[in-house]
């Protein structure tokens, strides 16, 4: 839908002033009388009209010799720059100007790719799958503390096999053995196989699903997004130098991480709301944790530092 707003006119009035028409030669070369036309010019530039019809906006850009796809292009940068400061100006940011600036780029990439899936049907995000599979197979090379040198052996087999998941035609199974080499697990390729089809799978379901989005709820989405990355980024840089100062294997670093996003969302929602189910919560999650492979004493420290930081707010 056109919605004409005060850029919009703003605009056309410096089409007409880089064209060197007054807004009497416009309205005369419209076809409107001299007074009232001037009027209706004047008040047009001035974004006092909210609804012209485009016939009328068209025949404006043709008197000025402008283009209409140049004044399209440029309604579309207008929208996303007032809808861009509609959902800023929803979100508390960090009081720190590195995180502000952080936490806004963040918001602007989250807003970029939102809109994509508001105009257009669902199709699958292979880079989501693709992140999504490493860190589940991450998760699970945790748990059989692998060679490091390995690691990314197990991470090629993973594409591999999404690779095979999205090739339209029907293949032969895996050939497992190919895949094994010298310190290589083999009961862990067949784990992994069945975790990139379950994700692909789940995708796949998901997206069929999926309907394209309303402005509205694109803004909603956004603005959701940016309260969230305004109050975790500061956790999360915590807890990142927190981790830099702990010697840790460099394939438990990303579970850390998911480990303190986990924590935060216990912490939001139970802390300072029910105490009791706050502790119950924290040691299942704590429980299930140690069971990947992460070690207690540092799930400890980084609780308080996240529990430190949301008290900050």
């Amino acid at each position: 839908m056109f919605v004409f707003t005060k850029e919009i006119a703003s605009y056309l009035k410096n089409l007409r002033k880089h064209a060197g028409l007054t807004q009497n030669e416009v309205a005369s070369r419209m076809g409107l009388k001299t007074k009232s036309g001037r009027s209706f010019i004047a008040q047009l530039e001035n974004g006092l009209i909210k609804n012209p019809t485009m016939a009328t906006v068209f025949d404006y850009l043709s008197v000025c010799g402008a283009s209409w796809i140049d004044f399209a292009k440029e309604v579309e940068v207008i929208y996303a720059r007032t809808n861009r400061q509609e959902i800023m100006s929803q979100v508390k940011l960090p009081d720190k100007p590195e995180l502000r600036k952080k936490v806004s780029r963040d918001i602007a990439l989250y807003d970029t790719k939102i809109k994509g899936v508001a105009k257009s049907l669902p199709t699958l995000d292979i880079d989501k799958v693709k992140e999504r599979i490493k860190n589940k197979v991450l998760f699970l090379l945790a748990g059989h503390q692998p060679d490091k040198k390995l690691i990314s052996h197990y991470l090629d087999f993973a594409h591999h096999a999404l690779e095979r998941e999205l090739n339209p035609n029907p293949l032969p199974p895996i050939n497992y053995k190919l895949w094994v080499r010298s310190g290589i697990m083999p009961t862990l390729l067949p784990e992994i196989s069945r975790i990139v089809h379950k994700l692909v799978w789940y995708e796949k379901k998901r997206m069929l699903k999926q309907k394209p989005l309303s402005e509205e709820k694109r803004k909603r989405m956004a603005t959701r997004f940016g309260n969230y990355r305004s109050r975790i980024e500061p956790i999360e840089t915590a807890v990142h130098a927190l981790l830099c100062q702990i010697v840790i294997r460099e394939v438990d670093f990303p579970l850390y991480k998911a480990y303190t996003r986990e924590c935060y969302r216990a912490i939001n929602k139970y802390f300072t709301k029910d105490s009791e189910k706050y502790r119950e919560k924290m040691s299942e999650i704590n429980q299930a944790w140690v069971k990947r492979g992460l070690k207690p004493e540092i799930l400890e420290r980084i609780n308080n530092t996240v529990l430190a930081e949301f008290q900050q707010k």
